[in-house]
């Protein structure tokens, strides 16, 4: 109950708060048995909420042991579905607990649930899949001694974002083909070779799903060129960028990264958007830039105080800008909340239900202030920085 609750409350704060949620691959998820998702982990805690709500399951996680050190938290986490898996930093004594934590595990995929798995063991922002960790490879293998035939599918995902630090970003949750172990494990029962065959299919099918760089100076070249390209965000358009890095001479890449570079210190000396390069205004995003501008003007002034709020202890707080998302994402839902709850009464009282009408209007209005804003700064870029965006546009193939 509590946990079909905070799924419906997270999946209406999702819709409001981010431009975009692309789903694809759905139809791969095979039915009528357990499966456990893969996923690689880049931006902290926004991928597991995003994930859960677009794919039609009930997940249980598994999360580090430390989570659950007050009997507040572990209650909680118990009640979303959330179990603790112990690492060797957190101490022999605490990894003996795993042993209960895998027959937890076992038993609800025996039952036909369904577990996702950060595969790559931590959080890191980058959009390559890091090395997958043999944990659910360990999973399966004890599983699988136990009863060799029964089948569960490894479905792996690739977790994208167009804006990596951004609630105004395309993300795109992109479903791979199913892996069976059993399988595997029927040719090849030899543990070692069990855990780095599997692992490094889980490594193969993830790769799929990600633009795929090799190193952290490559990543920081995918990035801007990512956020830099003419073409709008999509896999594939990533996964090319990616390709060529790759195929890249390191003279090549050192020159694409200073042009790129010079590219980003004039958007942001400007405050030109990545949308603006991506999109050029038409006639009818002129009209509706105007014919929208008081609705979301009033809007934009009435959420002002809880999303400067969200956003300046967001800037203060997060050091590690993995984290930066989704710790903005929730200081808005908590802060909104509060300004609602605040608000209500008090147009109630003063205006009665035509105050509730102009309210309902101006929310209608937030949850597409993301639209509204790309449109508005796509028609100033392009009004007042058409030579630069030009300039910018033009280092487009670089790589």
């Amino acid at each position: 109950m509590i946990y079909r609750l905070a799924w419906i409350i997270v999946k209406v704060a999702l819709w409001v708060s981010l431009r975009k949620i692309k789903l694809t691959g759905v139809e791969k998820i095979p039915k009528d048995m357990p499966i456990i998702f893969t996923s690689n982990h880049p931006m902290g805690f926004i991928e597991p909420l995003i994930i859960a709500t677009q794919i039609p399951k009930i997940f249980f996680y598994l999360a580090r042991g430390d989570y659950f050190e007050s009997k507040t938290a572990s209650w909680w986490l118990g009640q979303i579905n959330i179990y603790p898996i112990f690492r060797f930093r957190d101490g022999f004594q605490q990894m003996r607990h795993n042993e209960s934590a895998i027959s937890n595990v076992t038993t609800l995929l025996k039952q036909g649930k369904s577990f996702m798995v950060f595969v790559e063991g931590s959080t890191k922002l980058q959009r390559s899949y890091r090395q997958v960790q043999k944990g659910a490879s360990r999973l399966m293998y004890d599983i699988l001694v136990d009863d060799p035939e029964m089948k569960i599918a490894i479905v792996p995902i690739g977790f994208n974002a167009s804006d990596m630090i951004s609630l105004n970003s395309e993300f795109h949750v992109d479903v791979g083909a199913p892996i069976y172990a059993n399988t595997l494990f029927q040719r090849e029962k030899s543990k070692p070779r069990f855990l780095k065959t599997l692992t490094q299919k889980i490594q193969n099918a993830s790769e799929a799903l990600v633009p795929q760089v090799h190193s952290s100076e490559d990543e920081v070249l995918m990035d801007l060129a990512i956020l830099q390209s003419v073409q709008p965000v999509s896999l594939a358009m990533q996964k090319d960028i990616a390709a060529k890095i790759n195929l890249s001479t390191a003279q090549n890449k050192q020159t694409a990264m200073k042009m790129l570079m010079a590219s980003d210190d004039l958007m942001k000396s400007h405050g030109i958007s990545s949308y603006s390069i991506k999109h050029s205004p038409s006639l009818i995003d002129y009209l509706m830039c105007i014919l929208l501008a008081i609705p979301f003007f009033l809007s934009y002034l009435f959420h002002a105080l809880p999303f400067s709020l969200a956003k300046g202890f967001t800037d203060r707080k997060i050091v590690n800008p993995a984290f930066y998302t989704i710790i903005r994402f929730v200081s808005n839902l908590i802060l909104i909340v509060i300004w609602y709850l605040i608000m209500i009464p008090l147009v109630v009282y003063f205006f009665g239900l035509k105050g509730i009408l102009v309210l309902l209007v101006v929310a209608i209005c937030g949850k597409y202030n993301h639209q509204y804003s790309n449109l508005w700064r796509m028609v100033k870029d392009h009004l007042l920085h058409k030579e630069e965006i030009e300039r910018i546009r033009s280092a487009d193939g670089v790589i």
